[in-house]
């Protein structure tokens, strides 16, 4: 399999640990990454907020590049993979919108090619087939965050209320996933910027049910929500008037562990709450 891979600003940045554990997990497949030339950032949740037609050709510029290549996109982020699938989707739904944004562009936009995110790429048969350190002492909730899901319409799971393709994958690696009913709720995400307190509140909330559950970790596929999850923990400890110490780590991290990836190669110590731990969870 070979894809088109849209690494968004995140990956270069604030998670690197994302790309360095996804690059590393989808070598040990034996899937393909080529990185979009040239790729722009997405707008993320921001654009919207200022223009409807920016926050379309935002991503339009990137769905022309990857026609280009006559590749799949694959998003591992979860903002930008939201981004682009809603984007995609209404170019071809919005005649109107489409020649409003080839206009903005200076260039047509076919968005032939699908959006994807890893999870739904990736095959939890075949990750249970080529694992070589399952991960079995590791006790886990999935977090998806508010943007895998919704809208419903570029959902990674058919199930949206309560999505399992991140539950199933990583019990492909080994781990004891937890039930718990957070998984698609709000993290606060950029309301840290504007609303730090309803953002630590809500936080607390998912890493109180978290710990209530009985989790050693939360896993998500999101950068933002594990930013948000991880440097709040101090504050979210002040709030509830107890210790807090949760690590919150990318599906990318445990999938690449399980494949015999070496830890030294998946900058695990790059998390405010260690997960240097987990290599030796088995």
């Amino acid at each position: 399999m070979r894809y088109a891979l849209y690494p968004g600003c995140a990956l270069h940045g604030t998670s690197r640990d994302y790309g360095s554990s996804l690059l590393a997990a989808c070598r040990a497949l034996d899937i393909e990454l080529e990185t979009i030339p040239g790729w722009t950032c997405c707008g993320a949740t921001p654009a919207h907020m200022v223009s409807d037609l920016l926050s379309v050709s935002l991503p339009a510029a990137n769905l022309a590049k990857a026609d280009a290549m006559g590749l799949d996109v694959l998003l591992p982020c979860a903002a930008c993979y939201n981004r682009l699938a809603v984007a995609r989707e209404r170019l071809h739904a919005e005649p109107t919108l489409r020649a409003q944004v080839e206009q903005a562009l200076g260039q047509p936009v076919a968005a032939a090619q699908k959006t994807l995110h890893p999870l739904s790429v990736i095959d939890s048969a075949e990750v249970a087939r080529r694992v070589t350190r399952p991960l079995s002492r590791v006790r886990a909730v999935a977090y998806y965050g508010c943007l895998l899901t919704r809208p419903a319409s570029v959902s990674i799971d058919a199930n949206v209320v309560n999505p399992t393709v991140m539950d199933e994958l990583m019990s492909a690696c080994g781990v004891q996933m937890l039930d718990w009913p957070l998984k698609t709720e709000c993290c606060g995400a950029t309301l840290t910027m504007g609303r730090r307190e309803a953002a630590v509140r809500l936080t607390a909330r998912i890493l109180q049910c978290a710990q209530a559950v009985g989790a050693d970790c939360v896993v998500t596929a999101c950068p933002l929500c594990q930013s948000n999850l991880d440097v709040r923990q101090d504050q979210v400890a002040r709030l509830l008037g107890t210790p807090m110490n949760m690590p919150v780590v990318f599906f990318t991290e445990v999938l690449a562990l399980a494949l015999g990836v070496d830890a030294a190669r998946l900058d695990l110590d790059r998390h405010i709450v260690s997960a240097v731990h987990l290599a030796g969870a088995r």
